[in-house]
């Protein structure tokens, strides 16, 4: 599966991406008018991010808060506060690769039982539960986006959402453009977090759900009360 070159374009009215086989993205029209968050405030939370960071990624969340669902003060202060660590304050938008250990697992070993009831013992449990089944899947489908999309079967998903079709299992790179990577993760909060969070201010459920676990937990727990502080 060849990787394709994405360019993005900042200097039309709505930002298009462009791959290098001349294919145009456009994100889609519409979203409230009224602003959920500042780039003071963004500034203000993600206080280590890049001087451009809230002027590229503000706008994208102020008009599609609204259509996920994420449209409280309480609710936005535990997604922000997700992303700025997720993102390491907005600086990545694609998951640093080594590949570490953990990102060996990603790619499935062909020599390795493949089906349904594979355990933590398991060489094949992880590529399994993302979906990657072919070659390479691994590192194609590395985590990208604010929220870290990983996997075939994340990609397939967070496809068939932003765009009707499988356009992300070709380019995923698109996930890494400011307008994707944060409606990718307003799309897994909108159905993975929300649904499934009784209480919004748990920063420990929250970022089970997020994270799998509880890694960088004190960091997100100042993160959220951080945000909280400004958007509250």
């Amino acid at each position: 599966m060849g990787v394709k070159v994405l360019e993005y374009k900042t200097t039309v009215a709505m930002n298009t991406y462009q791959d290098s086989e001349g294919n145009k993205y456009e994100p889609k029209q519409g979203g409230p008018t009224m602003d959920i968050i500042t780039t003071d405030q963004f500034n203000s939370i993600a206080d280590h991010a890049p001087n451009n960071a809230a002027s590229i990624f503000v706008p994208h969340i102020n008009k599609w808060y609204k259509e996920y669902g994420i449209d409280t003060a309480e609710k936005i202060a535990a997604f922000i506060s997700q992303l700025v660590h997720e993102s390491g304050h907005f600086k990545y938008s694609k998951e640093i690769w080594g590949p570490t250990a953990q990102q060996k697992l990603y790619e499935r070993d062909f020599k390795e039982p493949w089906h349904g009831k594979l355990t933590r013992q398991d060489r094949n449990r992880v590529a399994y539960m993302l979906g990657n089944r072919e070659a390479g899947d691994g590192k194609f489908f590395q985590g990208r986006g604010a929220i870290q999309t990983t996997g075939r079967t994340n990609y397939t998903k967070v496809s068939l959402h932003l765009f009707g079709d499988y356009t992300l299992l070709k380019s995923p790179q698109l996930l890494e453009t400011p307008e994707y990577s944060i409606r990718s993760a307003m799309y897994y909060f909108s159905t993975r977090v929300l649904p499934k969070t009784k209480d919004i201010t748990d920063v420990v459920r929250v970022t089970k759900l997020i994270n799998g676990g509880a890694n960088g937990l004190q960091d997100r727990i100042e993160l959220y009360n951080k945000a909280t502080d400004v958007l509250i």
